[in-house]
């Protein structure tokens, strides 16, 4: 691995903002539209780049939008829908649904769920992140900058 990059195409929508792999190899993005909150979710072909449109998000508060996703390891799609905080997504429809309605949390633009199930996002600051009860806890202030992807390789 040498870190190299290289474009495979254009997605065909704008501002692809957060990005997810499910355990079958299929990429999940959520791109934004020009109407700030309006949120698609669509999948990615990994050897074209280009993207398909499944829905529109629903259940996002009004004028907020997702700025992480994460598979865990038995296929739940997250995503952050900051403030309101954690919620789940139906791959098939983009239906959102907040995990604990009574808890928000900070901006957060990047998650993952390591293989043991752990939660973890961040944007300035590094958060475990409770997937049954969606509170976010700080493990690290001020360690990161703007970042707005993470994830683990399992190298074993």
């Amino acid at each position: 691995t040498t870190g190299e990059w290289s474009v495979l195409g254009s997605s065909g929508f704008p501002r692809v903002n957060a990005m997810a792999r499910n355990g079958s190899g299929v990429f999940y993005a959520i791109t934004e539209t020009d109407t700030w909150g309006v949120e698609s979710l669509i999948t990615i072909d990994p050897e074209t780049g280009a993207g398909t449109l499944v829905a529109e998000v629903t259940g996002l508060a009004d004028e907020h939008y997702v700025g992480g996703l994460a598979f865990s390891p038995s296929g739940t799609l997250y995503g952050w829908n900051y403030p309101t905080g954690l919620m789940t997504i139906n791959p098939a429809t983009a239906t959102g649904t907040d995990v604990n309605a009574s808890v928000g949390g900070p901006n957060i633009t990047a998650l993952v769920v390591l293989p043991d199930g752990t939660m973890i996002g961040g944007q300035h600051d590094l958060y475990a992140i409770d997937r049954s009860t969606g509170e976010a806890t700080l493990i690290a202030g001020g360690v990161l900058s703007n970042v707005r992807g993470i994830e683990v390789l399992d190298t074993r």
